[in-house]
């Protein structure tokens, strides 16, 4: 049981050019929020962030996992936080306008699938208001997750 794995991972984007005469797709655009997303912050919604209003040319994601094997290369359990945003600028950049997510999961490698896996995840910030934190929240965002990694 003790043979956990600590990961540390980051993501960070810039697109840079696009500015008044150049055009480009909202889609495009750096994302983050959820776990499909370009930068993974459980918690709140995939695309939560970014993707609209160019507020998706510089993205920050950090991570921190901790996982531990139930049954070993099979079964494992793992607590994470996550934080990240997107912005219109890389000058705009603010450690204090990274959203946080905390939770849990569990992951289950199988054969000729891959890595099957659920996430519950609470988001320590209210993306409507950037400077509100709020209290955890007593449900929830439930992730899940295929071909990925803790």
């Amino acid at each position: 049981f003790w043979k956990f794995v600590l990961g540390m991972k980051s993501k960070f984007g810039i697109l840079d050019g696009f500015r008044k005469n150049k055009v480009i797709g909202n889609s495009d655009l750096f994302a983050a929020g959820g776990v499909y997303s370009d930068g993974q912050i459980r918690g709140y919604s995939d695309f939560a962030f970014g993707q609209r209003y160019n507020q998706g040319l510089t993205m920050l994601v950090l991570s921190t996992e901790i996982s531990f094997p139930i049954l070993e290369r099979q079964l494992y359990f793992g607590i994470f936080a996550d934080a990240g945003n997107t912005w219109d600028d890389v000058r705009d950049i603010d450690f204090n306008d990274l959203f946080p997510g905390v939770g849990f999961g569990i992951r289950l490698d199988l054969p000729m699938v891959g890595l099957l896996g659920f996430d519950f995840a609470w988001p320590l910030k209210d993306p409507r208001n950037p400077y509100f934190d709020k209290e955890l929240s007593s449900k929830p965002a439930v992730h899940f997750l295929m071909q990925q990694g803790f």
